[in-house]
């Protein structure tokens, strides 16, 4: 179904996929979905070939993986800090407190992913590790940037003891910014080497 007409092919102007979904059952996701995303043409024409299918999948999905890790180190960063700074202390309620933040994050990265994801896609292989380490880290506008903002705001507006705030802030940003560069974070954004690709 995604495989373009002849004459979309032979036509450059930019398409829109509509996906639209109905899910019923016992999850908390039932309902209508609809998305429109507006598609380039050099990711048109990839529609068509499997290879380049795969290759825009793997994209996608490194992203994805890429988001969920820095979600992960937000959540954790922000139980820290209702933790009094104590990150061993982080219980369900701080886990439950810090997801309208993770689903902030959620939308400020889905309202541009596909644009992000075809940028990605249509640039030169070399060069991408740069736009990737672009989309994580911009100043102002990158991932981590938006990440970074969201925990200021968390620490800044969720209940935490007087006597214990500066500390809980000072641990929060510590583990925050120590996690996303070790391994286990998104050390490419911190890559110097990636900037030459």
């Amino acid at each position: 179904m995604l495989d373009p007409t002849p004459s979309e092919r032979s036509a450059p102007s930019r398409m829109q996929l509509v996906a639209r979904a109905m899910v019923r059952g016992n999850g908390k996701t039932e309902g209508y979905y609809e998305r429109i995303i507006p598609i380039r043409h050099p990711f048109k024409m990839a529609m068509g070939d499997p290879n380049q299918t795969q290759e825009l999948g793997n994209i996608a999905k490194s992203r994805i993986q890429e988001v969920g890790t820095i979600q992960r180190i937000l959540s954790h960063a922000i139980q820290t800090f209702m933790a009094r700074g104590d990150s061993d202390q982080a219980s369900p309620e701080h886990r439950a407190l810090a997801r309208p933040w993770l689903n902030r994050l959620d939308e400020i990265v889905d309202a541009r992913f596909f644009d992000d994801l075809q940028t990605e896609f249509e640039a030169e292989e070399s060069d991408r590790p740069a736009i990737r380490k672009e989309w994580l880290k911009n100043d102002n506008d990158g991932v981590i940037d938006h990440a970074r903002t969201l925990l200021r705001e968390a620490t800044e507006s969720l209940p935490c003891p007087a006597i214990y705030r500066y500390k809980a802030q000072v641990n929060a940003e510590g583990l925050f910014e120590g996690r996303l560069r070790g391994s286990a974070g998104v050390p490419i954004a911190f890559d110097e080497g990636n900037e030459e690709g």
